[in-house]
């Protein structure tokens, strides 16, 4: 920590101290856009030798920089303002490796890097996602709706769908009705430009039948306030039911590759809040309180134990009926007791 100031005479203005903000890395991660970064600021206000606060520093803007591995260059990814806390890199390969460094850049010109410890791997080229199963006991042959996504670069994530039948190369149809097959298809980007792709994913569908199985069923369990009775939020639950399922199974170069795809609405019974964003947060601030704090020292569990224990203790005391509704008190309670072994 860097502390700025100067004074000596008691007719002196009173001296000016700043904290430097500590910046660590939340995510770094390979998606089916690129590679995602994010990390986080805490600015803590300190005291200073005499007792006065600190001010954090304020943060100008960062930048974000590349190496691919092992070549030791760096390379400007981008600017981004003092808000930023994340950053999606589209700029990568397929079957790259690479290292980041985030640069904090703070009003006076000065500056704290950190960088990554490890290379993290350039997205993945292909996913398929397998939409609406069907296999009549007519009908010669099983289909499906595929949604192939392909990481392309400069662009990140683009997208084409198509229903395919059992034998068809993935990726293989016709562009407009009645032209021949072809793996090139027109696909829109976000920023409304369209650009002409290859989609040939080396890939054949082999089989779509349906099934019956013991799965994993996603669903919500709602958390009701005591005194009052009002619903605050809900706990995403996971439970074992036997369920109508299809069994798609495609070839690639890796081998065969089976899917399991439920019939629609069976695996995610989850309310609608959820369906449409699995991580929103409960709506009482109280509980989302309890929430941040319970995430903050789980993080910090195997990185920082004296930070994490005081979170656990902070829990207890604070939010302790929030801890017994979360079904997380075993955990809290017996991390929270480590200080008494230290």
């Amino acid at each position: 920590m860097w502390l700025l100031g100067a004074g000596c005479s008691s007719d002196a203005p009173p001296e000016t101290h700043e904290s430097i903000p500590i910046i660590t890395l939340e995510k770094v991660a390979s998606v089916a856009d690129g590679v995602a970064l994010g990390w986080f600021v805490f600015e803590a206000k300190d005291r200073g030798a005499n007792g006065d606060v600190l001010s954090p520093k304020p943060i100008s803007h960062f930048t974000v920089e590349r190496q691919a591995f092992l070549t030791g260059k760096w390379i400007l990814a981008t600017t981004l303002p003092p808000s930023a806390r994340t950053y999606l890199d589209p700029e990568v390969e397929y079957g790259g490796r690479y290292l980041y460094r985030i640069t904090s850049h703070f009003v006076d010109g000065r500056r704290t890097s950190f960088e990554t410890a490890d290379p993290v791997n350039g997205p993945p080229l292909w996913s398929f996602k397998f939409i609406n199963p069907s296999k009549p006991a007519e009908a010669a042959k099983g289909m499906v709706y595929v949604k192939i996504v392909k990481f392309e670069k400069g662009y990140g994530k683009v997208e084409a769908k198509r229903i395919q039948y059992d034998g068809d190369r993935l990726g293989f149809w016709e562009e407009t009705p009645g032209a021949e097959p072809t793996f090139v298809h027109r696909v829109s980007l976000p920023t409304g430009k369209a650009v002409e792709v290859d989609f040939n994913t080396g890939a054949t569908l082999k089989s779509v039948l349906p099934t019956k199985l013991v799965v994993q069923v996603n669903r919500c369990r709602v958390i009701y306030d005591k005194p009052s009775g009002d619903r605050v939020g809900c706990d995403q639950v996971v439970e074992p039911r036997t369920l109508q399922v299809h069994q798609v199974i495609y070839r690639d170069s890796q081998g065969l590759h089976q899917v399991t795809v439920p019939d629609p609405g069976n695996f995610d019974q989850l309310c609608d809040h959820h369906q449409k964003n699995p991580d929103e947060p409960p709506k009482d601030p109280r509980l989302l309180q309890a929430r941040l704090v319970l995430d903050e020292a789980d993080r910090l569990w195997d990185i920082d134990s004296p930070s994490s224990i005081r979170a656990y203790q902070r829990l207890l005391k604070d939010y302790r009926d929030i801890v017994v509704r979360l079904h997380v008190r075993n955990r809290v309670e017996g991390r929270a007791r480590q200080a008494d072994d230290k």
